[in-house]
């Protein structure tokens, strides 16, 4: 009997150490991580807008550690799509654009977080009379200092992006007067020239009235 309980009360043992026991897996160690969204989840948005466009068919969001902290961050090819000078009233405006900002979006359509975005990188493709592209990128702010967990659930969340401040900046009002003051200098000018013609042709007429006069 003592035999049995003896066997009985091993088998208990050994079965408690066995559940106790836990394996490490590598999910629960932070990581970073990189996933692909499709184009039609790029949204760009603002009144100079068509401007750009998305080059291929999809885009990168990254989990990324920075220091003691985390970011989810976007890289992407923008190219030229509208040339300059075919946005209306295109004279009026600056090759330069307000302030284009990000931010990442769930499946509902929430704002999950704000990015910040490269701006010079869309200024200089606005520089191109061609088409062109270039690689940019935006991050989350790093003065938040997210941690491994609240950025991760950010980077799972995301399933689109959403770009806006895609507008142009107005001309200077100094620079609209210098060039319409240009303008009236040119017509100054023509106007003194048309003149000067006319006088000339009204010399040689009374030149040759004299002459058949006399």
């Amino acid at each position: 009997m003592k035999k049995v309980l003896l066997f009985i009360a091993c088998i208990s043992l050994l079965c408690a150490c066995g559940g106790s026991s836990s394996k490490p897996t590598e999910d629960a160690q932070p990581k970073e991580e990189s996933k692909t969204l499709p184009a039609s989840s790029l949204i760009l948005k603002g009144k100079h807008a068509k401007l750009f466009k998305l080059s291929g068919d999809t885009y990168n969001v990254n989990l990324v550690k920075v220091d003691n902290h985390w970011q989810v961050r976007i890289k992407m090819t923008i190219a030229t799509n509208t040339p300059f000078e075919e946005i209306k009233n295109c004279e009026n405006f600056e090759r330069e654009l307000v302030c284009p900002y990000g931010k990442l979006v769930n499946s509902s359509d929430v704002e999950l977080e704000s990015l910040d975005m490269n701006c010079s990188d869309w200024e200089t493709l606005l520089q191109e009379d061609d088409e062109a592209e270039l690689t940019t990128s935006g991050k989350t702010w790093s003065y938040k200092e997210m941690s491994y967990e609240t950025a991760k659930e950010i980077f799972d969340k995301t399933v689109a992006v959403e770009i806006s401040g895609l507008e142009l900046k107005p001309l200077k009002k100094e620079s609209i007067k210098s060039a319409t003051e240009s303008l009236y200098d040119d017509q100054d000018m023509q106007d003194l020239k048309d003149a000067a013609e006319t006088a000339g042709k009204l010399l040689e007429a009374e030149k040759s009235l004299l002459d058949a006069l006399f």
